[in-house]
């Protein structure tokens, strides 16, 4: 799920189906990418072509994938380049191995521009310049890593963040997201995060969460 932090509070963004929740999902077809819900409803015909459940993938080799208890559900192949896990696919009209950390970049960038999306429309319903009491200026995008992640993983997540335009890319602990978040649902007094603020972007262990 995507959220804003303003003021120490937190203020939960929806995805562009009204939820707080988002599959990992990339389906390719053609030159066209679609990410999240869209992406992990695709039809059967095009199974090949979907990316889901990939961030535990993510950063390992094909021999640690392939030890994994819960197994990818797409081709998974060795990338040239790094070495690492990728995902064997069919992409503008090619046989591709595809870096699991672009498919990544490229979720980021859709939940970015849904939390975005999210705030301005906040002050356009309201009439206001700010949430949370901050400008819309003040707030930068921020990612929620899970605690399950390596030093690796979490790595390859800032690269995918800053392929996806986070620039710097802010990391939050999984842990401090959550309890922030709880807080706010809860309307509690807890005040973790002070200014500036962030909107943060929650990619969980088995998908967005």
């Amino acid at each position: 799920s995507a959220g804003g932090l303003g003021g120490g509070c937190a203020v939960l963004v929806q995805n562009d189906m009204s939820r707080l929740e988002t599959p990992t999902a990339v389906a390719l077809r053609g030159k066209k990418k679609e990410v999240g819900e869209i992406a992990a409803t695709q039809p059967a015909s095009n199974a090949q072509n979907m990316i889901l459940d990939f961030l535990p993938l993510l950063a390992r080799s094909v021999e640690d994938a392939a030890a994994l208890p819960v197994q990818p559900p797409f081709a998974v192949a060795k990338h040239a380049d790094s070495g690492h896990a990728a995902a064997s696919v069919e992409f503008d009209g090619q046989e591709q191995t595809l870096p699991l950390e672009l498919a990544l970049a490229w979720q980021l960038a859709a939940m970015a521009k849904y939390g975005e999306d999210q705030l301005l429309s906040l002050t356009d319903k309201n009439k206001l310049a700010a949430v949370g009491g901050l400008p819309l200026t003040d707030w930068a995008l921020a990612l929620v890593v899970p605690g399950s992640f390596t030093e690796r993983q979490r790595g390859a997540l800032r690269d995918a963040a800053i392929v996806a335009g986070f620039n710097p890319p802010m990391l939050v602990p999984q842990a401090e997201a959550l309890t922030q978040a709880y807080a706010e649902r809860h309307k509690g007094g807890l005040r973790l995060l002070q200014p500036p603020s962030i909107e943060g972007v929650d990619e969980g262990t088995d998908g967005a969460a």
